[in-house]
């Protein structure tokens, strides 16, 4: 599963470069996703880990915490270093830090390869290894090649996970966010 997930976003890289569509999105997308992130946890001051980080957009908009981000992409993870020289040890292709998280984002990492039970198994071990919650992006429409769930799978998923939780779809026509506080 990952290495498709890894094939599919490298094959992005060599066509696009070093640019926001290597990582399937545009200028707003990509911009609108990490602002709600950021606007839905309040991270000021915290550690906050950021898998399936890309080209490292994140780091742009969680400056003023401790910020690591992780991809299972060697050559998005050198993209990153390269584009964000001042901070290049945050990134990292080891998807496990070897310390404690405040939170977990994961801006539309379920877009592309990943199943409904890889989905959910993700989900309990990110938020079980989070202090505070984890909060991540997904499509609510279809584009290109991208997995869609519906909304209500992932109230379904947020049920399961949380009692608290609090589902967003209002900065963006196609892309949803669902934040899992701890507890």
């Amino acid at each position: 599963m990952i290495e498709q997930v890894v094939s599919y976003f490298d094959t992005k890289l060599e066509m696009f470069g070093l640019s926001l569509k290597a990582m399937g999105y545009n200028r707003t997308d990509a911009f609108g996703q990490y602002a709600a992130l950021r606007e839905s946890i309040n991270p000021k001051g915290k550690v906050v880990l950021d898998i399936g980080c890309g080209l490292g957009i994140g780091s742009v908009f969680f400056s003023d915490c401790l910020y690591y981000g992780c991809d299972g992409s060697a050559e998005m993870i050198a993209g990153a270093q390269k584009i964000h020289p001042e901070i290049r040890d945050a990134f990292s292709v080891n998807i496990s830090p070897p310390f404690p998280v405040d939170w977990i984002v994961m801006s539309c990492l379920f877009s592309v390869g990943y199943d409904k039970t890889e989905i959910r198994k993700m989900l309990g071990n990110c938020l079980e290894n989070a202090k505070e919650g984890i909060a991540l992006t997904f499509l609510t429409k279809k584009r290109d090649s991208m997995t869609v769930f519906p909304l209500d799978w992932w109230v379904a998923q947020a049920e399961q996970f949380s009692s608290r939780w609090v589902l967003r779809h209002d900065f963006s026509s196609h892309i949803g966010l669902l934040v899992l506080h701890k507890g």
